[in-house]
């Protein structure tokens, strides 16, 4: 009767405070304090936790612990079969071949993440995504297009050379550099602007630099300016810049390119200032 008893207030303080099935170790002190016996303590013993009140456990795991008693009988074959199931969903082989398509570098960088997920990791992927993106951005900047452009007939607008049968003009040389002037393409600047000196119509008496999609000029973007100026000035070239933005403005006073340039070199649009060096130089 008395063991009756001591399972019953044992069961019952168990629902009272929501726990978890008691140990060997604690169900034997319950039966023993229910019965009005003690046992005596062992110094060479510790106490050990006798149970986790349900509230603290997280709910997550009061799920997973009765699933993972069902998965334990599932053959490896099948679980084998789930995961193969799984990562056919996320595994996209109509983008992959679309990219592919679209851009075999691209195609590659995808190629280069999906394997580094595979085999090492989703966190290590994830890294080499970001720093492969990165040195894309950095690769596609530092080789920007230098434009030449050309007078489209019967107007005064200018665009790049063989779009809406715009031509270039005899010892006229306008280029586009639409892109930020940077320590990462300003060698390249310089010898796309070489490259386009040589291969104009006739010997170039004017050069005009569209600076429309130039929103930054930095250090190194300046020297490498300053190097085309002293080439130009040596052939006795003249020179101005159209559509300069406020931040490049600022940028050329700082280096103290505008003040080698002369503000009255800088024009609103192409035209003008192709129009104005070409009576200066007609003189």
């Amino acid at each position: 009767m008395a063991g009756n008893r001591s399972d019953l207030l044992v069961a019952t303080s168990r629902a009272a405070v929501g726990a978890t099935p008691l140990l060997p170790e604690s169900r034997w002190a319950a039966h023993e304090l229910a019965a009005g016996r003690r046992r005596p303590a062992t110094p060479t013993r510790r106490p050990r936790l006798a149970y986790v009140p349900v509230p603290l456990l997280p709910e997550g795991l009061l799920i997973l612990v009765p699933a993972a008693g069902v998965l334990k009988d599932v053959p490896l074959a099948t679980l084998a079969g789930v995961l193969l199931f799984v990562a056919a969903k996320l595994f996209h082989g109509r983008d992959l071949l679309a990219i592919a398509r679209f851009d075999r570098f691209e195609f590659g960088l995808s190629l280069i993440t999906l394997l580094t997920v595979a085999l090492i990791g989703v966190e290590q992927g994830i890294v080499v995504a970001v720093a492969l993106a990165i040195l894309d951005r950095t690769r596609l900047s530092a080789r920007p297009q230098l434009h030449v452009l050309g007078r489209i007939p019967q107007t005064t607008s200018w665009a790049p050379v063989g779009a809406e049968q715009a031509a270039q003009l005899p010892g006229v040389l306008v280029v586009l550099f639409a892109t930020p002037l940077w320590y990462a393409n300003a060698v390249h600047f310089r010898a796309q602007l070489q490259v386009a000196l040589t291969r104009a119509i006739g010997t170039p008496s004017v050069v005009v630099l569209d600076t429309i999609g130039m929103t930054d000029l930095d250090y190194t973007g300046s020297r490498a300016l300053s190097e085309a100026l002293d080439e130009l000035e040596r052939k006795h070239i003249s020179f101005a810049v159209a559509r300069a933005g406020e931040h490049v403005r600022q940028s050329l006073a700082k280096s103290g390119l505008l003040k080698r340039i002369g503000e009255d070199r800088l024009f609103p649009s192409v035209d003008e200032a192709v129009t104005a060096l070409w009576h200066q130089t007609t003189r």
